[in-house]
């Protein structure tokens, strides 16, 4: 059973808004990597994890004399390969969605808003998608600075001054 991306990274299942659940969010025990999934996602629950690593790590140990423990090619080649798992623990992290910027703080974390959050780049984020207003929403002083700017142009034909 493969399990995980090309880079070694098993995650858990996503969730969503609101606790929305995705079409695959369903408790089947048939399969063996069904049952794995629905491990795996308990256990990322419990440690406030979303995924696991597995890293390759080099166990080739030398001894003092700069020669191989193992005087055996095989054992030292397999001694190579053995891997070694690593949590990847959940972080705070601010979501832009279609409707609203969503800001995730993990149950473990201790919050300090002024401390964990740069609160201009947040601010900046949600206003990304925001139109600027136009025409009579404008206040007088923001239509004469953009006409100062050169930012607004009339094209239609000039109204003739009356008075």
């Amino acid at each position: 059973m493969h399990i995980g991306n090309a880079k070694g990274v098993i995650r858990r299942r996503m969730v969503q808004e609101r606790n929305f659940r995705p079409s695959d969010w369903k408790f089947s025990w048939g399969t063996e990597a069904q049952r794995f999934q629905n491990v795996f996602d308990a256990f990322c629950h419990r440690w406030n994890l979303y995924g696991m690593e597995r890293k390759k790590t080099s166990n080739f140990k030398l001894q003092t004399s700069g020669k191989p423990q193992n005087s055996n090619l095989k054992e030292n080649a397999n001694a190579a390969e053995e891997s070694e798992d690593r949590p990847l623990l959940l972080k705070l992290s601010v979501n832009l969605t279609p409707f609203s910027t969503m800001i995730e703080v993990p149950k473990y974390w201790s919050f300090d808003p002024k401390r964990d959050l740069k609160w201009g780049a947040v601010t900046k984020l949600h206003r990304m998608r925001e139109v600027p207003r136009q025409g009579p929403k404008l206040s007088p002083g923001d239509q004469r600075g953009g006409m100062m700017r050169g930012g607004r142009r009339s094209f239609g034909a000039k109204q003739p001054k009356q008075g």
